[in-house]
């Protein structure tokens, strides 16, 4: 007679992913050690034990809409398997594409504020400089802000988003943004908002007695 441990899921991250599957799932809970297999519905992954209190398996491709995802024991056998608390996890069309960036270049310093145009986007997305992962500013499925972090030395980078952040989900657009000790960049401006004629403050790097400021195009007093 052999003893199986009652495993319990308590939590998954992330809880959504591509259609096209790929990524990686987290499953965290206790009395994992000895699962090997996730379950989405009826598909099933190899799962990856990192401890007795996690696992991770990456996620097949699935249509959209919500499955349940379940963890199999060693004994291979789905009646008696399956967890008897089987989380959620949900698929999406997560296709994110990146068309244009502006300012398409920055200071070492980091803090550019850069409006980027595409598609895909969503809440909780994220923006990749190189390998440099930073949060988003939602406006729309088509149009986010990211601030640039900092870098070491000039060079240039592509600028990605993935609404899963971590390595997945990436788009591959090749949109570069160049970083340059010489760069004039803005990190912020005081007030945000003023009637016309008011005189605005702005932060940033690399100005001098010739800088110009631009407001939607249009060169200020």
């Amino acid at each position: 007679f052999t003893y199986h441990y009652n495993h319990l899921v308590r939590d998954v991250y992330p809880t959504l992913g591509s259609t096209a599957g790929g990524n990686t799932v987290v499953v965290v809970g206790s009395g994992l050690a000895s699962v090997t297999n996730c379950a989405f519905d009826s598909e099933q992954a190899l799962a990856k034990v990192i401890s007795d209190s996690m696992v991770q398996c990456v996620a097949p491709d699935h249509l959209v809409g919500t499955v349940s995802l379940s963890l199999l024991t060693e004994t291979g056998n789905p009646d008696t398997s399956f967890v008897s608390n089987p989380s959620e996890y949900t698929y999406k069309i997560m296709n994110t594409r990146v068309d244009s960036i502006h300012p398409s270049s920055g200071g070492l310093v980091g803090g550019t504020k850069v409006t980027v145009r595409g598609d895909g986007f969503s809440m909780g997305s994220f923006c990749k400089f190189g390998e440099n992962e930073v949060p988003v500013v939602y406006y729309s499925p088509s149009h986010i802000a990211c601030f640039s972090p900092p870098a070491t030395s000039d060079s240039t980078v592509a600028v990605e988003v993935s609404q899963l952040g971590g390595d997945e989900g990436y788009s591959a657009n090749g949109v570069m943004f160049a970083y340059g000790s010489d760069t004039t960049s803005v990190n912020r401006i005081d007030p945000t908002w003023a009637p016309e004629g008011e005189e605005i403050t702005v932060y940033g790097a690399n100005f001098d007695e010739d800088s110009l400021c631009f407001f939607g195009g249009q060169m200020a007093a």
